[in-house]
């Protein structure tokens, strides 16, 4: 594999469960990658992401970049330790505070008229 990936820096280094965390992935020349170069972290295809993780413990960032055919591959520790960070909620119980978001794939926007 070539030398693709000049550092991945992680905001803050240290989270709490359910705090998030944004990663940047920069190219060789510590520049943030774009257009064409290909960016995976953990699978999930983006050079800058915002990641939680519900409970404590070290997490293994797996990020890959490709760019004009050179491949690249590295691993960042990330420690997730403390207390949850937590909402109260309609229970009088805590919850943690992990947001659930899914991703589509983009689309065009469609304009329906209706007559009356």
């Amino acid at each position: 594999m070539a030398t693709v990936i000049g550092r991945i820096a992680l905001q803050p280094t240290v989270i709490r469960p359910g705090a998030s965390v944004r990663v940047e992935v920069f190219d060789f020349d510590d520049k943030p990658f774009s257009a064409p170069a290909q960016v995976s972290i953990n699978g999930v295809p983006g050079a800058v992401q915002f990641l939680q993780f519900p409970t404590a413990g070290q997490r293994r960032l797996i990020v890959r970049a490709v760019v004009d055919g050179k491949s690249d591959q590295q691993i960042a520790l990330l420690d997730v330790q403390g207390e949850p960070m937590t909402f109260p909620s309609a229970g009088h119980q805590d919850d943690i505070a992990i947001l659930g978001v899914t991703q589509s794939q983009a689309r065009s926007p469609q304009l329906q008229m209706q007559r009356d």
